[in-house]
């Protein structure tokens, strides 16, 4: 939307302002057009291939100048800034970073002492990142610069962190840890755990949580992590890499090393197999929710897609050179994972 203020500070156009784009609109610019109007760019965000960075003018009186959602600039993804000056005969130049130079990453390593990291998690205005030997790490993300945060924390092994009521951290052998204060201390959370090697953990709500043991199997706890219980009815193999939540069908998802994945529609009192199709059996990564019905599957064999929440699957990792899959997420914009 925009608004036009005269000096006096009277609104001169349409209550609430003048609709420039019906898209969700991210990275907005605007200068003058010289003619007391004024020339905006922007980024959309519906989806669209491509038809990424527009370009609008809008006059005097409120109205749109071109027609349809403005000038389409470039029809690539953005991916970095947008900057826009006016180019003195009452037009602009326009300037960005796409996607057509492949990935851009950058190295964002100072202060991280371990960089072995196995689990990264945003929580509030934080990003924290769980190391193998070096515990948990925690970075303002607006910031660089990263700062141990292990008070309490005996086990420096992480593998795996959740957010929810809360941050919980995983280790490989001190079982779980618990901090309600952003990392600053942590606290032990292993009533009725039995097996402190904990691979993957999962809470669905402030009281009920899964978490995924090596030679334990999956242990619940119906109370906020103040006691856990096993529950392997239905599973044969105990070395559990990863815990999850179906959102398509609410059922919780557990992989295993050779036992592929189980499924539980009872909140863990008993588990099912769904291996249908499912060559490899050794699962670390799910990605599900996107869209209705379908699952994802990382294992050591590839990727594997499932359009029946998990009854059935099929390979899908061509063009994938290396078949270790540790990690699975999906760009719903455009489809990329």
């Amino acid at each position: 939307y925009a608004q036009r203020v005269d000096m006096a500070g009277t609104v001169m156009w349409a209550e609430n302002g003048i609709l420039c784009s019906g898209y969700a609109v991210s990275n907005t610019a605007l200068i003058p057009d010289g003619s007391c109007g004024a020339v905006l760019s922007f980024s959309v965000g519906d989806g669209l291939s491509g038809r990424n960075i527009i370009a609008q003018r809008i006059d005097v009186d409120g109205n749109l100048l071109w027609p349809g959602i403005g000038n389409i600039i470039c029809e690539h993804t953005l991916s970095g800034g947008l900057g826009l000056v006016t180019d003195g005969a009452g037009g602009g130049i326009v300037a960005w970073q796409d996607d057509r130079a492949g990935p851009c990453w950058q190295e964002a390593n100072y202060g991280l002492t371990h960089d072995d990291v196995r689990s990264v998690e945003l929580y509030f205005d934080y990003v924290f990142a769980g190391t193998f030997g070096g515990g948990v790490f925690r970075a303002d993300e607006n910031e660089a610069s990263w700062s141990a945060v292990n008070s309490g924390l005996t086990d420096l092994d992480v593998q795996d962190l959740q957010p929810y009521s809360g941050l919980w951290a995983a280790t490989q052998g001190g079982g779980i840890y618990h901090t309600l204060d952003l990392g600053n201390t942590w606290v032990q959370k292993n009533n009725g755990l039995a097996h402190l090697d904990v691979r993957s953990i999962y809470f669905r709500s402030a009281d009920l949580g899964f978490a995924g043991t090596y030679g334990g199997g999956v242990y619940r706890t119906l109370d906020g992590g103040a006691s856990w219980t096993q529950v392997n009815s239905g599973i044969s193999h105990m070395d559990v890499n990863v815990v999850a939540y179906n959102h398509n069908n609410a059922q919780f998802l557990a992989g295993t090393s050779g036992g592929g994945l189980y499924a539980t529609a009872d909140n863990g009192n008993s588990w099912v197999q769904l291996n249908n199709g499912l060559s490899n059996l050794d699962v670390h990564a799910f990605y599900r929710k996107f869209p209705a019905s379908y699952v994802l599957a990382g294992t050591d064999g590839g990727v594997f897609r499932s359009v029946d929440n998990g009854a059935n699957w099929e390979e899908s990792s061509t063009g994938l050179t290396d078949l270790n899959v540790r990690a699975l997420t999906v760009y719903t914009y455009v489809g990329y994972i």
